[in-house]
């Protein structure tokens, strides 16, 4: 039995290419609430509640800090590919506003591009002592507690 080894050249090559090419194929994720418009065209100002927007859409990705009547439903879609760095490819954020009964007063999607804040390597400056090593140990020579006796 003899093996054609042009054939199973052609063939590893093939699969090589193959499987290549597939682990470059992106992998989408979807991260934390993507509501979709007929969901969102379902919330009526003035006759939904704050629960019956949790029992629609599900609770909110966030709370204002500042007024418990404004409700942030955050949703991203991030996109890898390979061994890169997941991009951002898609984001939306809706508030909700509810008035003072509870009912929902406002629903808008912000649309606006968010301020991207990066890290920043300074320090900051913190009070306190800065200790050596040998400080430490030799500010605790005779230092001892003592049994009280009650």
């Amino acid at each position: 039995m003899f093996i054609n080894t042009k054939n199973l050249h052609a063939t590893v090559i093939l699969v090589f290419a193959a499987l290549t090419i597939a682990a470059c194929t992106p992998t989408t994720a979807n991260r934390g609430h993507i509501i979709e418009q007929e969901d969102l065209s379902d919330i009526m100002a003035g006759r939904d509640t704050q629960r019956s927007v949790v029992k629609k859409i599900g609770s909110p990705s966030t709370i204002s800090t500042l007024d418990a009547n404004i409700w942030y439903y955050i949703g991203l879609t991030t996109e890898k590919r390979g061994i890169l760095d997941p991009k951002q490819t898609g984001k939306k954020v809706v508030r909700i506003e509810f008035d003072d009964e509870g009912k929902v007063s406002k629903v808008a999607e912000i649309t606006q591009d968010s301020i991207d804040v990066p890290i920043s390597k300074e320090k900051t400056r913190t009070g306190g002592n800065k200790v050596t090593l040998a400080q430490q140990f030799f500010g605790n020579l005779g230092k001892f507690n003592t049994p009280t006796n009650e």
